[in-house]
């Protein structure tokens, strides 16, 4: 059943979404109507979710500005009025340790978002390091036991089937609306515990199954959330560190 739109913002944001031939417009909305963005996020709370994950609008510049992020390129001030966060137990070792393995496998990702054609052809996996090439390949094998651990984790969670590698790349091309989330920071926030910042568009509900793919395979022995939270939160928790 289609999702219940009470305000004209989202409504526009839905038809979108229906509607390939007006995504290139919705790409350049942020420009053209600066405040669009923030209005679509101040009144997200007023969807009633049916049944289905909520998709995001990607771009070259936004998934350039995502790689700068997992860079930690990107100013603090920059942060939208609202993200989503998932809290990450580690499983083992360092929680600095687990955020520079996210960050490493996003950072490859996103270089290939914004460099490779997605043709249908298999992309370049060579940067990628190799205990997440090697627990997505098809038997998951690999010497990293905080990789298979994070695969067992996850299947437990998600109740579905591992990712290839290729699948889960192509997650990342800029014209793929499916993947309902853009990188923000990892922060950690105890001794075995990091939170993982994503922008959402202030959605709580979307689709997030390739994140958590990352978040487990890379040592998470339970991954919380997502829950939305003000950009202040983490702002703070990002001065903290």
């Amino acid at each position: 059943m289609a999702a219940k739109i009470q305000c004209p913002e989202l409504a526009m944001i839905d038809l979108i979404r229906t509607r390939p031939d007006l995504k290139a417009c919705a790409r350049n909305g942020p420009k053209l109507f600066p405040g669009l963005r923030d209005e679509i996020i101040r009144n997200s709370g007023r969807i009633v979710q049916e049944g289905q994950d909520r998709t995001m609008i990607h771009s070259e510049e936004s998934v350039a500005a995502e790689l700068d992020r997992v860079r930690q390129l990107r100013p603090a001030e920059s942060a939208p009025p609202v993200l989503a966060a998932f809290t990450v137990d580690v499983a083992e070792g360092s929680p600095e340790a687990y955020a520079q393995r996210v960050r490493h496998v996003l950072s490859t990702a996103l270089h290939l978002a914004c460099t490779a054609e997605f043709d249908d052809e298999d992309l370049p996996a060579d940067e990628f390091p190799d205990w997440f090439t090697a627990v997505s390949a098809r038997d998951g094998e690999t010497h990293q036991e905080f990789a298979r651990g994070g695969r067992t984790a996850y299947m437990n969670r998600s109740g579905g089937t591992p990712w290839s590698l290729q699948t889960w790349i192509y997650r990342f091309d800029p014209d793929e609306d499916s993947r309902g989330w853009e990188f923000w920071d990892v922060v950690p926030v105890g001794p075995q515990q990091v939170r993982v910042w994503v922008d959402s568009w202030g959605e709580s509900f979307f689709g997030s199954l390739d994140l958590l793919w990352l978040l487990y395979t890379a040592g998470a022995a339970h991954v919380e959330g997502p829950e939305i939270h003000k950009a202040s939160t983490w702002a703070s928790e990002a001065r903290g560190r």
